[in-house]
C-alpha cells in the first residue's frame, strides 16, 4: 500500500491534489501544530497577472501552540467578500470561470468558524471535481499516536499503524529529515514527488512559486486533472 500525509491546506496548489490521487491512503494531519502564515491559511492566486496571497484570518492571540484542528477563523474580518472579489476580478475572463466559481462561492458563504472545516470543504469539493476518491482520507487524530512524536518519527509511526503500508510518498522538502531515519527507510520504501509546471513559471519574491489549483481549473476545466498529472512525478 502506498500512503502520504499532509496538513489540510487552504485551496492548495495542484501538486497537493496529484499527491492525493497517487496514493491508496492519505493521512490528513489535523492535530499537529498550526503554522501561522503558512499554507494552512493562505495561498497564491494571480492578481493583476502577478502571484499574490489571499489569507484566511485566524485568532492567534495567546494561542501560540494551538493545533490545526483547534484554530478558529477571525470572523470579525470580512475576508469572504475580499477573497471572492479578488478571485472574480482575477479570473472572470478565464474560459471555465463561470462553471466553477459558483461552487467556490457556495463554500465561502457557509460561514465556517473553524479553519480546518473550510479547508476540508474546499479539499473535498476539488477532489470531487477531479474525480479523486475521498474515502482514502484518514485523520491523524484518529490514529493512536502519542502527541509528542514529531517529524520523521511521526511519519514512521504513521507507516507502522496503517496496515500493509509499503511505500511512503513525501515532499521533496522533507527529504532533509526523513532520509536520516534508518527504521523508516529500512522498513518502507520512501519516495519523493515533485510538481513542475513546465508551461508556466510564476515568481514570488524572486523565487519560483505555485498557484492555487483554482488557477488551473479556471484555465482548463475538465482537462485539469490530465494537465495536473502531466506535471507530477514520483522518484
Amino acid at each position: 500500500m502506498k500512503i502520504a500525509a499532509f496538513q489540510p491546506t487552504f485551496l492548495s496548489y495542484p501538486g497537493f491534489y496529484a499527491l492525493i490521487d497517487s496514493v491508496d491512503k492519505f493521512i490528513i494531519m489535523d492535530n499537529i501544530q498550526f503554522a501561522a502564515r503558512g499554507w494552512q491559511q493562505r495561498v497564491l492566486i494571480k492578481i493583476n497577472n502577478q502571484p499574490k496571497f489571499i489569507t484566511i484570518p485566524v485568532i492567534k492571540k495567546n494561542l501560540r501552540n494551538q493545533l490545526i484542528c483547534e484554530t478558529k477563523i477571525d470572523t470579525s474580518r470580512n475576508f469572504v467578500k475580499q477573497h471572492l472579489l479578488s478571485i472574480k476580478h482575477s479570473y472572470s475572463k478565464y474560459p471555465y470561470f463561470h462553471l466553477f466559481y459558483p461552487k467556490i462561492e457556495s463554500i465561502y458563504k457557509q460561514n465556517f468558524n473553524s479553519l480546518i472545516d473550510i479547508n476540508l470543504a474546499f479539499i473535498k469539493l476539488i477532489c470531487d471535481y477531479l474525480n479523486i476518491n475521498t474515502n482514502k482520507f484518514i485523520f491523524l487524530s484518529d490514529l493512536q499516536i502519542k502527541k509528542n512524536v514529531l517529524k520523521d518519527n511521526l511519519i514512521y509511526e504513521i507507516c507502522k499503524i496503517i496496515k500493509n503500508t509499503r511505500e511512503y510518498i513525501a515532499t521533496e522538502g522533507s527529504r532533509i529529515y526523513l532520509q536520516d531515519n534508518k527504521d523508516l527507510n529500512t522498513e518502507y520504501s520512501v519516495k519523493y514527488f515533485e510538481y513542475d509546471d513546465k508551461k508556466e513559471e510564476n515568481i514570488y519574491n524572486k523565487k519560483k512559486c505555485y498557484l492555487s489549483i483554482i488557477d488551473l481549473i479556471f484555465n482548463y476545466g475538465d482537462k485539469t486533472k490530465s494537465v495536473m498529472l502531466s506535471n507530477f512525478k514520483i522518484k
